[in-house]
């Protein structure tokens, strides 16, 4: 079972085919959350590199990480991240932590501190850097990984992140898991509850791994075709239709609580897919 590469849990809209607005993700100052939410943007930035670079790192820190190498190798380096970025941006929409008057971050607080940190950890702007990264390497130009990053800062900011709690209140334990306990997984899982189900076909999963990249669970059908469908395939509501249907089967054989929706908003003439959270467990297949 392998989890580090899942995007954080975020809220999921009770009503079919809504979708949340960015800015209604609720600000955290949990400290566990914070944990998780941080460990996830360094764990996906240490795959990329690895998927790039195989063995950068000592064996003691890719264990103090939780880091499969050779599911590093199973992704496209671009696609890794992708999901870096998506997860930097939400770290950044929930952790604003407290402003001055004039509107500039504080970092007085434990938090704060390790924010900074983890914003400095990615030498320039994230929302800027990472695009310009993965635009490089889609043109087949070198990246200098140690100037991407500051990979030095790795050791501090993992015993900072070790002596903080969990969201569900369990005290800290070093070297412990810090992923998300719901979502997909590398190479092909969704993990709910400390178990890996096996995903298929491979669709439904490219499906979920872009559903879970954003923060409201949901995106239009233009948007998610080149991730889930390919460069060569325009999806209609057909697709996404039958596409939805394989999805909540999965859910469903498994027994896990999510339901993937399809909706065709006349007004702005999008097809629009999400997935949500279901108040309870299918009892029929699950382990």
């Amino acid at each position: 079972m392998v989890d580090e590469s899942r995007l954080p849990e975020g809220p999921f809209d009770q009503s079919e085919g809504q979708f949340e607005s960015e800015n209604q993700l609720p600000v955290s100052s949990n400290k566990g959350e914070f944990r998780y939410a941080a460990a996830d943007v360094l764990k996906a930035m240490i795959y990329a590199r690895e998927s790039a670079e195989p063995g950068f790192m000592s064996k003691q820190a890719y264990k103090r990480w939780r880091i499969d190498q050779k599911l590093a190798g199973m992704w496209r380096t671009v696609d890794i991240l992708s999901l870096a970025l998506a997860k930097y941006q939400n770290l950044d929409e929930r952790f604003v932590g407290p402003r001055s008057s004039g509107g500039l971050p504080l970092y007085e607080d434990e938090i704060g501190m390790l924010r900074l940190k983890v914003g400095l950890f990615l030498i320039g702007e994230p929302v800027l850097v990472i695009p310009e990264t993965i635009d490089r390497i889609q043109q087949e130009k070198a990246v200098d990984w140690k100037c991407l990053c500051d990979w030095g800062l790795l050791p501090w900011i993992r015993d900072q992140l070790d002596k903080l709690p969990h969201p569900d209140g369990r005290p800290a334990y070093k070297d412990e898991d810090t992923s998300d306990p719901h979502g997909p997984v590398l190479p092909q899982g969704f993990l709910f509850e400390r178990v890996t189900y096996e995903v298929s076909p491979p669709m439904v999963w490219r499906l979920l791994m872009a559903l879970w990249a954003r923060t409201s669970r949901g995106a239009t059908l233009s948007l998610l075709a080149e991730d889930v469908w390919g460069d060569d395939v325009d999806p209609d509501q057909t697709a996404a239709g039958s596409l939805r249907g394989h999805a909540n089967r999965f859910f469903r054989n498994n027994g896990l609580p999510f339901r993937v929706s399809v909706k065709n908003n006349k007004t702005a003439q999008e097809i629009l897919m999400s997935v949500k959270r279901t108040s309870r467990q299918s009892s029929s297949g699950s382990k």
